[in-house]
């Protein structure tokens, strides 16, 4: 056992809490000091969340761009030139984002919450839930309009792929956290 744990700025002495007791590498004290052990509790969950967040990140986003990478790829040894709208402009992108929010929406799911903060929970699950109905909508309503790639769809599908990876990234850290 150390003499002093680090803690946020700065250590806490534990000769000086004699009421103190290790919960990680953190200091929980006992009696009215609540908010010590939820700062405990908190960094305790961060590491599992990063791990969490990295590995979703890796598998669940940039893994699903692999068909468009290798479109992009074959447009390279074309030597055509590779325009984004090219790539993108087809609505696929709408696809890509539906199912990173509904995987996202299902480790919400999943995860059982304490009764505290449960409605936060169910309103990021929810926009979640509304980001994969919009991306669906909108490739059933885009793609379909044009034959030939367009600058305005790849626009509005990067936008939406970046709200949808924003919001999912929420609900993936809050499943992590629980």
């Amino acid at each position: 056992m150390q003499d002093t744990i680090p803690k946020d700025q700065g250590t806490v002495d534990l000769e000086s809490h004699e009421d103190g007791r290790h919960v990680g590498d953190a200091v929980v004290l006992m009696g009215d000091n609540i908010n010590d052990e939820k700062l405990a509790k908190a960094a305790s969950r961060k590491p599992a969340i990063l791990l969490r967040l990295a590995m979703w990140g890796l598998f669940g986003v940039v893994f699903s761009w692999m068909p468009l990478g290798i479109d992009m790829l074959k447009d390279l040894i074309k030597l055509d030139g590779v325009e984004y709208k090219s790539i993108i402009g087809n609505g696929e992108l709408f696809v890509i984002s539906a199912v990173i929010a509904t995987g996202a929406v299902g480790e919400v799911a999943a995860a059982d919450f304490p009764a505290k903060g449960k409605i936060f929970r169910i309103v990021c699950g929810a926009i979640c839930g509304l980001s994969c109905l919009a991306n669906s909508a909108a490739y059933a309503i885009f793609s379909p309009e044009s034959p030939t790639p367009n600058g305005d769809i790849a626009t509005i599908s990067l936008v939406s792929f970046a709200f949808a990876t924003i919001t999912s990234a929420f609900c993936i850290g809050l499943a992590a956290g629980r």
